[in-house]
């Protein structure tokens, strides 16, 4: 199956649209550089205790293999399956 279709187009779209920002919605008050402690901030005004909190993170830190090999098996090339897996890399070490 030949998923390129309707990639390319869409993505190109997202990308002219949202090149400064990391996140569509602010979160704790912030769309870029976003830390643990923004995650903790914005659980807390949930009400989220710290167990529920750990848990998310640690499905957080689960789901890393799974970004890695959905990144593999992209329509991406493979210079933008590297610079990519670099990039959600550095955004796992900020968060967790």
């Amino acid at each position: 199956m030949n998923r390129n279709h309707w990639h390319k187009p869409l993505r190109n779209r997202w990308h002219k649209t949202n090149r400064n920002s990391h996140l569509a919605l602010t979160l704790n008050g912030k769309k870029k550089k976003i830390k643990r402690n923004d995650f903790k901030a914005a659980f807390t005004t949930l009400h989220l205790d710290a167990k529920q909190q750990e848990n998310i993170f640690k499905k957080m830190e689960n789901s890393k293999s799974k970004w890695m090999d959905l990144i593999d098996d992209s329509f991406l090339t493979g210079d933008f399956k590297d610079s990519y897996k670099e990039l959600v890399e550095a955004r796992f070490e900020r968060v967790l």
